[in-house]
C-alpha cells in the first residue's frame, strides 16, 4: 500500500486503471451470460427471467447501495466488496449452470454493480475537485471503455478456444489487477465531504429522504427518461447473444466479444469530448442524442438474421 504522502496524481492514475481492470471485470459476466445459458439448453424465457432477475436485484439494492456509498469512509474497501461479488458470481458460473447456481450468480452480480460504480464515482470527486469532476471522470471512461475492448477480444478468444466456464474464470482472474490498482489509490487523498457531495465552502448537501426527492419535478422526468431508455436499451445485446448461440456456440462468443469492441471503441473515442462538452454545454443535448441513437440500435438488432453471418459448425462442450 502506498504512502500518505504520494502525490494525487498518481493516486488518479491507479483509478483510471481501476476502471480499465473492472471493466474486464464486468465484461464477462454481462452478455455473454445470455449465450452461455442458450448454450447450455437454456430456453428463450428462462435466460430471459434469469436476466430479469439479476436486473432486479440490481434496481431493488440502487437505493440501499447509494446509502452505503455516500455514508462510508472506507471507500477502497466497498470496491473490494463488490469485486468479491463478481469474483463470487463469476467462479459459481465455471462450476454448474443449473437454476440455484445461475440465480445465486445472479443475486451476488447484481449487487456488485450498485456498490462499485457509485464508489467509484465517489472516490474520483474525492480525489478531485467539483469543478474537474467532468474531466477526470471522462478519462476513467475512456479506460474502462479500452478495458471493455482488451477483455472482449481475449473473451472472445478464450469462448472460442475453451468454452464459456473458461470466460468466467478469465473474468475472475481479472479482479487481481483491479485490487493492485486500487490498493495504489491513497486513501488519505480521498476527501470524505467532498464525495459526498460538499459544496466549496466544504458544507455538506443536506441528504434527501425518497419522498422528498419525487416533488423535484426535473428529476422526477430525468428518473423516468432514464428509465425508458434503459427498459430499450438493456436486453439488446443479451438478446443478440441468445441468438447467435443457437446451433452455434462456439462462434458465438467472438460475435459477441466484436459487438463489444466496436461500442466501446466508440465510447473511447468520444468520452472526452463527451466530458468537455458536458462541463462546457450541458448534460441535456448529450443525453438527446444519446436517446437518439437509440431506435437506429433497435431498427439494426430488429433485423438481425444469425444464420447469415457464420459458417456452418458444430456446437462444442462449453
Amino acid at each position: 500500500m502506498t504512502s500518505t504522502h504520494s502525490r494525487p496524481s498518481s493516486s488518479l492514475r491507479a483509478l483510471k486503471w481501476l476502471n480499465f481492470f473492472i471493466a474486464d471485470v464486468q465484461t464477462g459476466l454481462g452478455p455473454f451470460l445470455a449465450a452461455y445459458l442458450s448454450a447450455n439448453g437454456w430456453n428463450p424465457a428462462r435466460v430471459g427471467y434469469a436476466l430479469t432477475f439479476q436486473g432486479l436485484v440490481t434496481v431493488g439494492f440502487q437505493t440501499p447501495a447509494g446509502a452505503i456509498v455516500d455514508g462510508a469512509r472506507r471507500k477502497r474497501l466497498l470496491v473490494i466488496v463488490g469485486l468479491g461479488f463478481l469474483v463470487a458470481g463469476a467462479l459459481l458460473l465455471c462450476l454448474r449452470s443449473n437454476a440455484s447456481t445461475v440465480y445465486t450468480s445472479g443475486s451476488l452480480i447484481g449487487v456488485a454493480g450498485p456498490l462499485l460504480g457509485p464508489t467509484l464515482a465517489a472516490i474520483t470527486l474525492g480525489l478531485v475537485s467539483g469543478d474537474k469532476f467532468d474531466t477526470q471522470f471522462a478519462r476513467n471512461q475512456s479506460f474502462n471503455s479500452a478495458g471493455n475492448v482488451a477483455s472482449a477480444l481475449l473473451i472472445g478468444l478464450v469462448g472460442y478456444g475453451l468454452g464459456y466456464r473458461a470466460v468466467f474464470l478469465t473474468t475472475a482472474f481479472f479482479a487481481i489487477p483491479s485490487v493492485i490498482s486500487l490498493l495504489r489509490i491513497d486513501a488519505a487523498k480521498i476527501d470524505y465531504a467532498r464525495a459526498r457531495g460538499s459544496t466549496a465552502d466544504h458544507k455538506e448537501v443536506s441528504p434527501e429522504g425518497v419522498w422528498q426527492l419525487t416533488r423535484d419535478r426535473v428529476l422526477v422526468f430525468f428518473f423516468v427518461s432514464v428509465f425508458l431508455f434503459h427498459l430499450s436499451n438493456a436486453a439488446m445485446l443479451p438478446q443478440l447473444g441468445e441468438l447467435l448461440s443457437h446451433g452455434k456456440a462456439r462462434t458465438a462468443a467472438p460475435f459477441m466479444s466484436a459487438c463489444i469492441i466496436v461500442t466501446q471503441l466508440v465510447i473511447a473515442a468520444a468520452a472526452a469530448w463527451v466530458g468537455k462538452r458536458a462541463h462546457q454545454g450541458g448534460r441535456r443535448p448529450l443525453l438527446l442524442l444519446g436517446f437518439g441513437v437509440l431506435p437506429i440500435r433497435g431498427h439494426f438488432c430488429g433485423g438481425f438474421d444469425s444464420g447469415d453471418c457464420r459458417p456452418d459448425e458444430g456446437n462444442r462442450p462449453i
